[in-house]
Order: C-alpha cells, then sequence, then structure tokens
C-alpha cells in the first residue's frame, strides 16, 4: 500500500483569479467536482469551474492535513473574515486522522474531565470555528451553550446561510 499518494490542492476562480477553495485528498479528489458539499457547488454554480493547482505532492495523510490547514490560514476564509476560501473547516477536521488524533490525545481521559487548556488546544486544531449572529464560538456545541438555542436549531440556520 501507497502511504505518500496525498496532495494538496487550490481551486481559483477563472474570472477573477483568486482562489475560493483548498482542500487535500487523493490526486483524483483535486479534479472531482461531483462530490462537493453546498457551498462550493453553490460558488461554482455562479462563477464556472475552477482552475485547479495542485500545490503539495507526494505527502503522507498527516502531512496532507497540515499543509492543508496551513495554506487555509495563510490565505483566509470568508467564515471568519480573514480572506477569500469558502472552506468553513480548517482542513478536514473529521478525517479518519483526525479522529486517531483526537483518540490517541484524549485516550482515558473523559471531555469534562481534560485540563481547559487541553480542550482548548483540541478545538484549536481540530476545532469547527463559527460566527452566529456576529458572535465568534468554537464549536456549534458552545454555541448552543452560550445562546441557549439547541444545537439541530443552530446547524440548520449555518445550513442555510451554506456556512455548513
Amino acid at each position: 500500500m501507497k502511504e505518500n499518494i496525498k496532495v494538496v490542492y487550490k481551486h481559483t476562480d477563472k474570472k477573477t483569479l483568486v482562489p475560493f477553495y483548498i482542500g487535500s485528498g487523493n490526486p483524483c479528489r483535486a479534479k472531482d467536482f461531483r462530490s462537493r458539499k453546498g457551498s462550493w457547488k453553490n460558488y461554482v454554480k455562479e462563477n464556472g469551474n475552477p482552475i485547479v493547482e495542485i500545490l503539495h505532492s507526494g505527502l503522507s495523510i498527516y502531512e496532507a492535513v497540515e499543509l492543508e490547514r496551513k495554506e487555509i490560514l495563510k490565505i483566509g476564509r470568508l467564515v471568519d473574515n480573514t480572506g477569500p476560501l469558502i472552506n468553513i473547516m480548517l482542513g478536514r477536521s473529521r478525517c479518519e486522522t483526525t479522529k486517531i488524533k483526537i483518540s490517541n490525545s484524549t485516550r482515558g481521559v473523559s471531555r469534562k474531565k481534560m485540563e481547559q487548556s487541553t480542550k482548548d488546544k483540541l478545538t484549536e486544531h481540530f476545532g469547527l470555528k463559527i460566527i452566529y449572529e456576529g458572535v465568534k464560538y468554537n464549536s456549534i456545541r458552545e454555541c448552543s451553550r452560550e445562546t441557549g438555542k439547541g444545537r439541530n436549531t443552530i446547524k440548520r440556520h449555518l445550513r442555510k446561510l451554506n456556512i455548513i
């Protein structure tokens, strides 16, 4: 089995030449326009198919996920008003790599008993950052706790805005 076959890629708007999405995965994923989320599909529906550029290749999944995150941070996301990218998450927050890393870093420790600094580090590295009603939250759960609204209510609201 080949381990170093992952890539990090950039999708750029053909009209404006502004990047709008950074991703990682197998090389064919970069040019696969069918299995995408709503916000990506909506963007392409309005602006046409993107220019695809492979930024990094020959990577392990760990390297790809980390480089994807760095590229997203470097360019910036619309969701947190730092740049043009429509990426919601800072890389693949729910891929197998993430699950393994979270599992290994929290093995034998319940989230409730963790030090707050450990929770903060996990949230910073893996977490979903959202802006709901003008306030930035580290997760949907935190938003729910602070606003008193149900998580599903918040998710529905974010889906309507094509944020998730």
